[in-house]
C-alpha cells in the first residue's frame, strides 16, 4: 500500500508514474518521477486539463463522466510513455493505493455537471454577436435534465442558472441566483423560458443570443428499460430539414413515405416487431412557432410504440424548452427575399435494441448521417421527394438555431 500527504508522494514502489485521484473534490492530479504533470478538475465551466507547461484546456463535461475522464487521464499517461502506473484513492490525510481510476462523489452530481456544461456553452460560444448581448446557453445534458446559463456576453459570471427536471409530471424547474442559490422551485406544464427570464432576470429573449448544445452523448444514454419479454434500450435522435416556401402557415407535403425509406436505406437502418429503428416525422412543412407542438405530437406515437414492448415510462420531449423560444426570438416569422417563409419538418428516430452494442450502433449511423456518396443521393432525392423548397441537410437543434439567428441577422442588415 502507498499513501500520499499534501505535502508531496510517499511511494513504496519504484514506479515512475502516479495518478492521484481525491475522494472529496472533484480532483485528478498526475505525477512523474514526483514531478508534478497535470491537474484535471472540474470548475464551474468545464472540466480544466491544467499541464505543468501552463498550457490548459478547457472542455465540457458529458454525463459519462467516468469514461471522460479516464479517457483525458489516458492520453495524458500515453505521452508520458511509461507502461506502469500506480493509482491513488482517499484524501489528502490517507491516500490509498489501488487497482484503477476511481473518481471521488463530486464528479457525479448530475445537476451540477449540467450547470457546468450550460456555463461551457454560454462562455465559449463563438458568436460575434455575443458582445453586449445577454446570452443564454443551454443544454440537454441528459434525455431527462435540461441547463440554462445566463449571463452577459462580456462577462465570465452569470446572472443564474437554471434546472429543468422532465422525470417529473409535469417537469420541475429549479431556479438559481448569481451565487448558485435556489431561489425558487416550480412544477409547470408551460415550460416558456422567455417567461422565466423575465421573471426572475428581467431578461428579454428577444433582445439575447440563444446557445444551444444537445450532448453527442445524450442518445448513446439510453433508457434502460426492464419488461416482462426482457431488457430493452431506448431513445430517440430528433432532426429538422429546413424548408422554404412562396405559402404562409403549414405546408402539405407528399412523399413522407418515400423519405423514411430512402433515411432507412441510405443509414442502413431496419425494423422488426420489438426491435430497430422507427422513423416519425409529420406531413406539413410548420411555421416555427409550432415545433414544440409538433413534437409533442410525435413524442405521443413515440411512447405509444414504448408501451407495446410493454414499458410503463415515458421518453420525454426534452426540446420544449428551446423550441416554444423561437417565438421569443421572433424567428417564427422569418421570410427571405421575395416574401418566401422559412419552415421546418422534424423528423424523429425511434431506437429499440435488446443490446447496448446494436443500440450503440444504430445511434451512430444515424448521427454521423450517410456516407459520402449517400449524402449526394440523399440530397438529390430529397428535393425530388420533398420539392426544391428543401435543403436537404438533417440539422440538429443546435444548427437549426444557430442557422436561424444567423439568417435574422442577415435579414436585419439588409433591411437596415
Amino acid at each position: 500500500m502507498a499513501f500520499l500527504t499534501q505535502e508531496g508522494i510517499i511511494a513504496l514502489r519504484d514506479l515512475t508514474v502516479k495518478v492521484v485521484s481525491y475522494s472529496d473534490r472533484p480532483l485528478v492530479k498526475v505525477y512523474k518521477d514526483d514531478h508534478h504533470v497535470a491537474d484535471i478538475k472540474l470548475e464551474d465551466n468545464g472540466i480544466h486539463i491544467e499541464l505543468s507547461n501552463n498550457k490548459r484546456l478547457i472542455v465540457i463535461p458529458n454525463p459519462d463522466i467516468d469514461f471522460q475522464v479516464e479517457e483525458i487521464v489516458s492520453n495524458i499517461l500515453e505521452r508520458l510513455g511509461d507502461d506502469e502506473v500506480a493509482y491513488m484513492f482517499g484524501d489528502d490525510k490517507d491516500m490509498e493505493e489501488v487497482e484503477y481510476l476511481i473518481l471521488g462523489d463530486p464528479w457525479y452530481n448530475k445537476e451540477r455537471l449540467a450547470l457546468t456544461a450550460s456555463k461551457h456553452v454560454a462562455v465559449f460560444s463563438k458568436s460575434r454577436e455575443k458582445k453586449g448581448k445577454i446570452v443564454v446557453g443551454v443544454t440537454r445534458f441528459l434525455p431527462d435534465l435540461m441547463a440554462v446559463t445566463v449571463m452577459r456576453g462580456e462577462d465570465t459570471f452569470p446572472l443564474g442558472q437554471i434546472l429543468v427536471d422532465y422525470s417529473t409530471d409535469p417537469p420541475t424547474v429549479k431556479v438559481l441566483n448569481e451565487l448558485g442559490e435556489e431561489i425558487a422551485t416550480e412544477s409547470s406544464s408551460v415550460e416558456k423560458l422567455g417567461e422565466i427570464l423575465s421573471r426572475y432576470f428581467q431578461t428579454d429573449l428577444n433582445e439575447s443570443l440563444l446557445v444551444y448544445r444537445d450532448q453527442p452523448d445524450n442518445a448513446k444514454s439510453p433508457m434502460v428499460i426492464e419488461t416482462d419479454r426482457g431488457v430493452f434500450y431506448v431513445g430517440a435522435v430528433v432532426r429538422f430539414l429546413l424548408f422554404v416556401s412562396s405559402k404562409s402557415g403549414a405546408v402539405r407535403l407528399k412523399g413522407l413515405n418515400d423519405l423514411k425509406s430512402i433515411l432507412r436505406a441510405l443509414l442502413y437502418l431496419r425494423e422488426e416487431k420489438n426491435e430497430g429503428v422507427w422513423i416519425y416525422t409529420y406531413p406539413y412543412a410548420i411555421d416555427l412557432e409550432h415545433l414544440g407542438k409538433t413534437l409533442d405530437r410525435i413524442y405521443r406515437k413515440i411512447n405509444v410504440k414504448i408501451k407495446e414492448i410493454g414499458a410503463n415510462k415515458k421518453y420525454m420531449n426534452g426540446y420544449v424548452l428551446v423550441t416554444s423560444s423561437i417565438k421569443d426570438l421572433k424567428l417564427s416569422e422569418l421570410t427571405v427575399r421575395n416574401g418566401f417563409y422559412v419552415k421546418a419538418i422534424p423528423v424523429a428516430f425511434l431506437v429499440i435494441s435488446r443490446t447496448w452494442e446494436k443500440y450503440s450502433e444504430y445511434v451512430d449511423r444515424i448521427l454521423q448521417g450517410p456516407v459520402k456518396e449517400g449524402r449526394s443521393i440523399m440530397e438529390k432525392t430529397l428535393q425530388e421527394t420533398l420539392g426544391d423548397g428543401v435543403v436537404p441537410e438533417l440539422l440538429s437543434l443546435e444548427e437549426l438555431l444557430y442557422l436561424l439567428q444567423r439568417l435574422n441577422r442577415d435579414l436585419a442588415v439588409e433591411k437596415g
